[in-house]
């Protein structure tokens, strides 16, 4: 009977430590909480997951994406820097959300950069590309460079012709 409760106990000890030595996914937990709109909840995933040295260029993404989703841009902004010095995959998204915090910021030379780093990325999609597109001519009006917000204005109108509302400013900026 000694030898049966030893037993059971030994392998109790045993699950427990090889429950705790899991990794813990903060990372996966961190995106279903983004999903779920949970953000403060996303944010301390994320966090755990940096704290942990765990997927840290992804965790600084998602951290970057949950402030974003906040209004927080500067934190926003300073997680996707992270994210962008290690070892994550960046993508045209990130750097439209990169550009946009920019924008918030009052930082329009550097978000038009971002826009022109998203939009040399491959494969993005047809809708991603046209915000992207429409958020480069608003920060060079914003920032007063109109010629070049014209330049820009012009090729959009000829890639999306249905864009009524980019006729009307084409037409608007044709006459200044």
């Amino acid at each position: 009977m000694k030898r049966s409760w030893r037993v059971v106990l030994m392998l109790a000890l045993l699950s427990l430590v090889f429950v705790s030595c899991k990794p813990k996914e903060y990372v996966k937990d961190g995106y279903a909480y983004l999903e779920e709109g949970e953000y403060e909840k996303a944010v301390s995933a994320f966090e755990k997951s940096i704290e942990k040295e765990q997927e840290i260029g992804e965790a600084n993404l998602g951290l970057g994406t949950a402030y974003y989703q906040q209004e927080e841009y500067e934190k926003a902004l300073a997680a996707f820097k992270e994210a962008l010095a290690g070892e994550a995959t960046f993508r045209a998204t990130t750097y439209n959300l990169m550009a946009v915090c920019e924008r918030q910021l009052g930082n329009l030379q550097a978000a038009i950069n971002y826009y022109n780093f998203g939009l040399q990325q491959e494969g993005v999609e047809v809708s991603l590309r046209q915000e992207m597109k429409k958020g480069l001519i608003t920060a060079y009006e914003e920032s007063g460079d109109l010629a070049s917000a014209l330049k820009f204005l012009q090729e959009y109108v000829g890639e999306f012709p249905e864009d009524s509302e980019a006729q009307k400013e084409l037409d608007f900026l044709q006459t200044r």
